[in-house]
């Protein structure tokens, strides 16, 4: 829903940026502990739309990040919502500000996921299962296990200290596909991947999937930011 470039540092507030781009329209939800902290169960939105990020489970406020302990944030938003803001192309960028503090065993530990409802058809952004690489999913059998396979943010080397990823998607192309790619720390990390596209009925979450291989993966760690 946005094109960022380079690294979303701890803190920095990108909408408070100067030159614009900053909260443009096309800026669904931004979330910046240090700017305006989580309380009463809610995370609010930076954004121009109020879509102010709502805790289930336990996610907790600690200075200036977030602590995801079995709980995650939902923004009210759907995979259609992402859509609608890119005028149908159905390109979008997420970003986070992050920092692992799992095992290298852990099972998928989401970034970034969905609900599907059901309709089976998956988003997923985070540690893969088992190993310290970056898994994304979009849509139904669509994942790439090891889209980074060494990422330097899940081993126990990246585990101490925190930081930036951002993974956008294309547009939708001629033969029906998409093409993601991550950047992690402002650099391209990746090969860029191909994916069918999730449903546009998922629900975007921050901290955690369900639906992925009939689980409930969530996010072991903190975050600064989230957009």
């Amino acid at each position: 829903a946005l094109q960022l470039h380079g690294t979303l540092a701890a803190g920095d507030n990108y909408c408070a940026a100067s030159p614009p781009p900053s909260c443009q329209s096309h800026v669904l939800a931004y979330y910046h502990q240090g700017v305006q902290p989580l309380a009463g169960g809610v995370w609010p939105d930076l954004s121009q739309h109020g879509n102010d990020g709502t805790v289930s489970g336990i996610v907790s406020g600690a200075g200036d990040h977030v602590v995801f302990g079995n709980g995650y944030v939902a923004p009210g938003l759907s995979m259609s919502d992402m859509i609608a803001a890119s005028g149908g192309t159905g390109a979008y960028t997420v970003a986070a500000w992050f920092q692992y503090t799992g095992s290298d065993t852990q099972l998928y530990s989401a970034i970034f996921g969905g609900s599907d409802g059901g309709v089976k058809s998956d988003w997923f952004i985070g540690k893969n299962a088992g190993n310290t690489a970056l898994g994304v999913e979009d849509g139904r059998h669509s994942y790439l296990r090891g889209f980074v396979s060494s990422p330097g943010v899940f081993d126990a080397a990246g585990r101490g200290s925190a930081h930036s990823l951002i993974y956008t998607r294309s547009g939708r192309q001629s033969d029906g596909t998409y093409t993601g790619k991550a950047y992690i720390d402002g650099v391209l990390a990746a090969t860029p991947g191909s994916f069918v596209g999730v449903n546009g009925v998922e629900q975007l979450l921050i901290g955690m999937e369900t639906g992925h291989h009939g689980g409930l993966h969530q996010f072991t760690g903190s975050m600064w930011q989230a957009l």
